[in-house]
């Protein structure tokens, strides 16, 4: 005998609306390491929905880091550039990532760099861990961690325990 049980429905979100455009340079990655690239932007999508003012730019060659390109465009949320180069050897720091720019309006990032040691790619891909990495690395870009001294938002910074104090996130990390 068969009990029928009710399946909760799908609830599929809404298209975001903020846009995440990423730019390789210094090289090809692997159609391995785009797949991260691309999981982790849509990703950072899924979690930020809501659009921001689309903000000219014109930033010099190498301004941000030493391979950036000289940008003169409209950047519409946000501008990654994605670059994989050797850092500090296997096993030690697998990416660094951080904002280049920050808006005047609200104080967010408009473009930054994320840069993925190539010491690593293949242990992090091996391991299953380069899409969790990516998706780490970007929200550094997108400020998590890197603005929040700036923003007010970290307790005991340089100490042993720093906390996150901002009241949305910790509201919503609650539930």
């Amino acid at each position: 005998r068969f009990t029928a049980t009710a399946v909760p429905p799908v609830i599929v979100p809404p298209p975001s609306s903020y846009s995440l455009t990423t730019r390789y340079v210094g090289g090809t990655p692997s159609a391995r390491q785009q797949l991260a690239v691309t999981r982790a932007v849509a990703k950072w999508q899924t979690a930020i929905t809501r659009d921001l003012v689309d903000i000219p730019m014109n930033a010099p060659a190498g301004a941000c880091f030493t391979t950036q390109p000289a940008v003169k465009e409209t950047i519409d949320d946000m501008l990654i550039f994605v670059e994989f180069v050797k850092i500090d050897g296997a096993g030690k720091t697998l990416g660094e990532a951080g904002p280049c720019y920050i808006r005047n309006d609200n104080s967010l990032p408009i473009m930054g760099h994320l840069k993925l040691d190539t010491d690593d790619l293949v242990m992090m891909e091996r391991n299953g861990t380069i899409d969790d990495v990516v998706t780490h690395e970007i929200g550094h870009i997108l400020g998590i961690g890197t603005l929040w001294p700036t923003k007010g938002l970290l307790i005991g910074e340089g100490t042993d325990n720093p906390l996150f104090s901002g009241a949305y996130g910790m509201s919503a990390f609650a539930v």
